[in-house]
């Protein structure tokens, strides 16, 4: 039985090290886009081995606290999958250690602005609903850092608008198995089970007569990602040609002409990174031209103000050489 007992263990610790083995690579840096993929079959696994829940909570952590806002973004989004789908992680999200994290990558001017607001967008996700539903819950730190972040005025970005509610994972039913065609809940792509639709995928406006649903080739959305990215490679050019010493940006003609296309540009990135059933491969494009439309703005205001373009891309992307 001893015997028995210890080959339990090992196995136990080999699999809990083959699960880290996954989180890491779900959140490599040099992926250029979320895996679902990877980030359900973590899901899938820790479901399968609920065990490990503390050992794959302590080595999201460690990703999270890793200084690389590629690797932190990523290690949100499999976050926010675990937490949607895997009960066996909730509590140890919601511990002390956890909770010191994830107030420092919401408040901390230093992290990256994209993982701030992904980070704030989960504390209000969950901590609303744990200070509405205490009672399916051990302890209720996660709504206590929200409370505090209220109360320190800390601003919450807008949720996007298909943003599922958050409700903590039930127990799974024995009986009941996912078809190999289905994946579990994946927060930016809708609430349930989705059909794999690799050629084509689902973007959404809103229009006076409700949700209009669109659906688009892949290689049409890439052409139309380039396009954008091409201006806005000459908008960050022409803001970064103006000087606030010697000119208002206000006044700038060409800034002017141009300034009605970049705001049609950065609402339609927007909608494409609230769209269904995105393909993987086109995830990383939206996440780096919605991250280009953000700079743009932020030297933009930064202009208005009277600081220049450089000084202001320095203070957002710090050690980071300015995009041509």
């Amino acid at each position: 039985r001893e015997k028995e007992g210890e080959r339990g263990r090992k196995m136990s610790r080999v699999g809990a090290y083959t699960t880290a083995k996954l989180v890491e690579k779900a959140t490599d840096q040099r992926n250029t886009e979320v895996d679902w993929a990877m980030n359900m079959n973590v899901a899938d696994r820790l479901n399968a081995r609920p065990f490990e829940g503390k050992d794959v909570a302590a080595a999201l952590r460690k990703r999270m606290k890793v200084k690389n806002g590629t690797v932190q973004l990523l290690a949100l989004h499999l976050l926010d999958a675990l937490m949607r789908n895997c009960l066996s992680i909730v509590e140890f999200v919601d511990g002390k250690e956890y909770q010191k994290t994830m107030k420092k990558l919401a408040t901390d001017s230093k992290v990256n602005y994209l993982v701030r607001e992904k980070m704030l967008n989960l504390i209000l996700l969950w901590g609303e609903y744990q200070s509405h539903h205490p009672q399916h819950f051990r302890v209720l730190r996660i709504a206590e850092t929200y409370q505090t972040l209220l109360r320190q005025r800390v601003r919450f970005p807008p949720l996007p608008e298909d943003t599922p509610p958050y409700t903590p994972p039930s127990r799974p039913s024995r009986q009941a198995k996912a078809s190999k065609y289905q994946r579990p809940v994946v927060a930016g792509a809708g609430i349930g089970t989705r059909a794999v639709q690799p050629k084509t995928y689902q973007a959404h406006t809103q229009s006076p007569a409700g949700r209009r649903f669109v659906s688009e080739k892949v290689s049409d959305v890439r052409a139309r990602v380039a396009e954008y990215n091409q201006f806005l490679s000459l908008f960050l050019e022409v803001l970064g040609a103006v000087d606030p010493e010697g000119e208002r940006v206000e006044q700038s003609e060409i800034v002017n002409e141009m300034l009605p296309r970049f705001t049609e540009i950065c609402k339609k990135v927007k909608l494409y990174l609230r769209a269904e059933r995105v393909p993987e491969n086109l995830m990383g494009l939206f996440i780096q031209t919605n991250e280009r439309c953000l700079l743009a703005e932020e030297i933009y205001k930064g202009l208005r103000r009277g600081i220049p373009g450089a000084v202001t891309f320095a203070q957002v992307h710090p050690n980071e050489p300015i995009p041509r």
